[in-house]
């Protein structure tokens, strides 16, 4: 995908989106996902229900999370001007996007003890895991020897 959004920094030691968005830009993110599109507005009168957060405040976390690629928004020019805001995807494919960027750069500095992790810690005991990593190994061969 080349317009991919933007996962910049992994935070290991941390939970949930915190890993890799900040405090307050997870909270306006999970807020967003909740209500599905909502304005500003709405957005921060959801967040502040939990903690103290200036209405700018969440304006700019928006706004970042736009540039991030993580929001779509929509300008409305009815009873005013403002935007409403969107997930640009689901949770489920920013959990993805996050695993395919973490791996992807620990495999590009630490290629071996990466997959050796992954081997070890895999559930190796179900017999299906084992039957689909065969399965997804016989795909990769023949994708390299139809490329030979």
């Amino acid at each position: 995908m080349v317009d991919e959004p933007k996962v910049y920094e992994f935070k290991p030691h941390e939970k949930d989106l915190s890993t890799v968005l900040g405090d307050l830009e997870s909270e306006v993110m999970e807020t967003v996902w909740r209500l599905k599109k909502a304005s500003v507005r709405a957005i921060h009168e959801d967040i502040r229900v939990r903690r103290p957060v200036a209405f700018n405040t969440v304006a700019t976390i928006l706004d970042r999370l736009y540039k991030k690629k993580l929001v779509e928004r929509e300008l409305i020019r009815e009873g005013g001007i403002y935007y409403v805001y969107s997930p640009a995807l689901t949770r489920k494919e920013f959990e993805e996007l996050v695993a395919r960027n973490v791996l992807s750069g620990l495999f590009e500095s630490f290629e071996e003890p990466t997959i050796m992790f992954l081997l070890e810690n895999l559930n190796l005991n179900n017999p299906e895991v084992i039957e689909e990593i065969k399965r997804q190994l016989k795909k990769i061969r023949s994708r390299g020897e139809s490329n030979k």
